[in-house]
């Protein structure tokens, strides 16, 4: 079993979508179908779906450490195609969480939040690659 779809929730759609049009195009994510108030970005084995939150619900803001969703982590399957997705987030001025890069366990990896705050993950697997 794989996993097929997240469903993001966000505050503005407009500004939530441009994002992951600029941050995911990349990795091999492009717009899918759309409809009101809703944009899917396809990627070639899964889809991330983001839903504009009905008013009623935008309050309280989202937190990550709250229960519930604390990030999403997406691959890259070498540290080549990593540094080149650094210099993408470098080009969109999209500050990174932790410092910068993090190197444990195996991998490398980098963190940054999306407009509503969302941790965002880029992870390569060093013995992967």
């Amino acid at each position: 079993m794989r996993l097929d779809h997240v469903q993001l929730n966000v505050s503005d759609l407009l500004a939530s979508t441009a994002f992951y049009r600029a941050l995911l195009g990349p990795l091999g994510y492009e717009p899918g179908s759309v409809g009101e108030g809703w944009q899917i970005m396809q990627g070639q084995e899964d889809s991330l779906c983001l839903v504009q939150t009905d008013v009623e619900h935008l309050e309280p803001d989202f937190h990550r450490k709250r229960t519930g969703l604390n990030h999403l982590s997406f691959r890259v399957g070498t540290r080549e195609a990593f540094q080149e997705y650094l210099q993408v987030l470098e080009q969109f001025r999209v500050p990174l969480l932790y410092g910068g890069p993090l190197e444990r366990e195996g991998q490398v990896a980098c963190y940054f939040e999306d407009p509503d705050r969302i941790k965002i993950g880029v992870v390569c697997r060093l013995i992967d690659s």
